[in-house]
């Protein structure tokens, strides 16, 4: 698919692509320039100064920043990225099956399989931040093989810790579906565990190496969630976003889909009429089953959002929840594949019917969904030529010249109680469509200058900008009011005005980024270094 998108030379811009693109793009700029602003957006999202990469995935932003910086263009970010994501992804999921068969034949195999009826290849079909979630499971499963297998020593604070901080560093919400997916391993592996004492010690260093490794992010979204009124995400309907097989025909993932209910249909029959040969495989696929069905419309969600309608905006999507499901259920099918090979006669008569039927619904799956997207691709060719065009060019912001901007209201000031949908019709107006008609310009220290010339004597000026409770404007005459959305009204004088919009951060935002940056440096020392320590330390005793 990489491939039929480079032969059509084609870059697109669906789904969240705008949105992501504008936190790269920001974050991108702020590096090339050296001129950092961690809350305020001075390069991206129209200039507006509004605050998007502290809240979502900050260090996560400025590594997609630096890449888009060495590789140039939009193209090329698009290639490479999805190539990256496939393969870490692919990676992760044949060291998880390595360690769990011992086979790297399955475990090759299974990493195919995830690659193609996971959700990773989302990043490249419709810029879904679920394929970067998928790309990070794999990893977050071996903690959870960990807990199921190793009863001296069930979980590895180090590990768990900075797995989940990576996450969390990465999307936070997928850490809390990664816990929920956690927890039957962790109440098994605390119940076979030789010394429960440490299994509850370990946790909660895990815990903790975890809360200070992201400090910089569930901090700030306490602070601005609790010192002044902040627009949450579009509110979704659960019951409608969840997975429908009524539904599967409109997908472009329809086969992918389909062939992962496929095997999990036939793992779950041999496992049934095999229940004693392998415990361990029966809990990963129970789990992995559970959230695969909390992920569908089998589960009520439509009375969960009555009792708890927060999350139709805080969790937006119960097929969320495949990024965890997904790597458990393709696991436990190499584990039943394992276990078939070991007990059969005729070793290569087990093999090759596997393999061969493994593979083609892999290839089969890939060609289905590459005759889609190669539609899609070949529509977007023709119509999107100046998107395309400008995706080649190293000036990286002409692609927002012609990409469609989202007026999604995600994280903006709130000063007057209204829905999203008239948020999004007020950012529209007032910041969008008028941006144009001001000049912007950022200045050291993160300050964001805006110029315009007035023609009457005296007039008031609205600008396309927006103002938090600790944002900062400085102008040359008064600042009148602020509209319900954060867009300040000023007194402008005939001529040209200027007005210099700044962000004071809170006092403990510095200590804390101190704090994560060191917590980061000893968590990576202790990974490449610990282990050899402790052998010199046991050697020398």
């Amino acid at each position: 698919m990489l491939n039929l998108q480079a032969n059509l030379r084609v870059t697109p811009i669906v789904g969240d692509t705008y949105f992501h693109y504008s936190r790269f793009y920001d974050a991108a700029m702020q590096i090339r320039h050296w001129n950092f602003s961690y809350f305020q957006t001075n390069y991206g999202f129209d200039q507006s100064g509004r605050i998007i990469n502290a809240m979502y995935g900050p260090l996560f932003a400025y590594g997609m920043g630096l890449l888009l910086l060495i590789v140039h263009s939009w193209f090329r970010f698009k290639l490479i990225s999805a190539f990256l994501l496939a393969f870490i992804g692919t990676s992760g999921m044949y060291a998880l099956c390595l360690r769990a068969t011992k086979k790297q034949g399955i475990s090759l195999l299974a990493s195919l399989t995830y690659l193609g009826v996971s959700n990773l290849t989302l990043w490249q079909s419709v810029s879904n931040f679920r394929a970067v979630s998928a790309m990070l499971a794999p990893f977050v499963m071996m903690c959870a093989w960990r807990m199921l297998t190793d009863h001296q020593r069930p979980i590895s604070w180090l590990q768990l810790g900075v797995t989940m901080a990576v996450v969390g560093q990465v999307h936070l919400l997928s850490c809390f579906i990664f816990a929920t997916a956690l927890l039957p391993f962790f109440i098994v592996g605390l119940l076979k565990a030789d010394n429960r004492k440490q299994v509850w010690l370990n946790f909660g260093g895990a815990i903790a190496l975890a809360l200070i490794l992201t400090m910089n992010v569930w901090l700030v979204l306490l602070h601005f969630f609790t010192s002044e009124k902040i627009f949450t995400p579009d509110a979704m309907n659960l019951a409608f976003s969840s997975l429908r097989l009524t539904d599967l025909p409109h997908e472009i993932s329809v086969f992918t889909t389909e062939t992962l209910l496929v095997l999990t249909l036939l793992n779950g029959l041999y496992l049934l009429l095999h229940l004693q040969e392998d415990k361990a495989n029966n809990w990963i696929f129970g789990v992995g089953l559970a959230m695969l069905l909390m992920s569908s419309s089998l589960m009520p969600w439509g009375f969960i959002q009555t009792k708890l309608p927060v999350l139709q905006t805080a969790f937006q999507n119960p097929k969320r929840l495949m990024i965890a499901s997904d790597p458990l259920l393709i696991l436990s099918l190499g584990l039943t594949i394992s276990h078939l090979i070991d007990n059969a006669a005729d070793k290569q008569s087990v093999i090759k019917p596997i393999a061969i039927s493994l593979l083609g619904l892999t290839c089969l799956g890939g060609i289905i969904k590459g005759t889609n997207l190669n539609n899609y691709y070949s529509y977007s060719a023709r119509i999107m030529k100046d998107i395309n065009h400008s995706a080649y060019s190293r000036d990286l912001s002409l692609l927002f010249k012609y990409c469609r901007t989202v007026a999604s209201p995600d994280y903006l000031p709130q000063y007057k109680l209204m829905s999203n949908e008239h948020a999004e019709v007020l950012y529209q107006k007032e910041i969008i469509n008028r941006k144009q008609i001001f000049d912007h310009r950022v200045l050291a220290n993160g300050q964001l200058e805006i110029t315009w010339v007035n023609h009457l004597r005296s007039a008031k000026a609205k600008l396309p900008i927006v103002m938090y409770q600790e944002s900062r404007l400085q102008t040359q005459d008064k600042l009148l009011s602020k509209d319900a959305i954060g867009v300040p009204t000023v007194r402008s004088k005939k001529g040209l005005n200027r007005a210099v919009l700044a962000f004071n951060a809170p006092a403990w935002f510095s200590p804390c980024i101190i704090i994560v940056l060191a917590g980061w440096l000893a968590a990576i020392f202790a990974l490449l270094f610990g282990k050899r320590l402790r052998l010199l330390k046991d050697a020398r005793a």
